[in-house]
């Protein structure tokens, strides 16, 4: 144990240790309207620079009731706006999923990724 805790704390002095995040799995299939991001996902859904991306953070909570009443239009606005190959509509789920780029205010949080600017910070509702 004393090993494992020295090793702990060189690493932290070393700035070598790297933040867990908790995530859902990946999902197999994503090809729907609304895409799924999980915190495993992120980086390269959301983060794809070729793309403006639209997240609902929805950073949403399955629980929450505004969250609920969002869902129906933000299925819509997938479905209406699939045919852009340059626009992505996504979803995380905020309670099963973390990323450091991806901070929810409040259920639901929506979040603007704009194509070529991934490196500032998203446009928040």
């Amino acid at each position: 144990f004393l090993a494992l805790a020295q090793d702990f704390a060189e690493g932290f002095l070393e700035d070598k240790l790297t933040p867990f995040y908790k995530s859902d799995p990946v999902p197999e299939s994503n090809d729907g309207d609304v895409k799924i991001v999980v915190g495993k996902n992120l980086d390269w859904i959301v983060l794809d620079e070729s793309k403006d991306v639209l997240l609902e953070m929805q950073i949403y909570a399955p629980w929450c009731g505004h969250c609920q009443s969002l869902e129906p239009t933000y299925n819509k606005l997938g479905k209406h706006l699939r045919g852009i190959d340059s626009l992505v509509i996504a979803k995380m789920d905020g309670t099963a999923n973390e990323h450091p780029r991806a901070k929810p205010d409040g259920y639901p949080t929506i979040l603007f990724y704009p194509a070529g600017k991934k490196s500032f910070e998203p446009v928040s509702d």
